[in-house]
């Protein structure tokens, strides 16, 4: 099941897999990969 989150709730939770936690340099559907199979989704 996917939550739904705000857009500053994505901005942050983006800019940790991306910088953070799942390391650096990963392209924009890999990382859109790993935010939805993290449980997340935005409209």
């Amino acid at each position: 099941m996917l939550l739904c989150i705000s857009e500053v709730e994505a901005r942050r939770i983006m800019d940790e897999i991306h910088g953070g936690s799942c390391g650096s340099h990963i392209g924009v559907r890999s990382l859109t990969g790993k935010v939805m199979r993290a449980g997340f989704y935005w409209p």
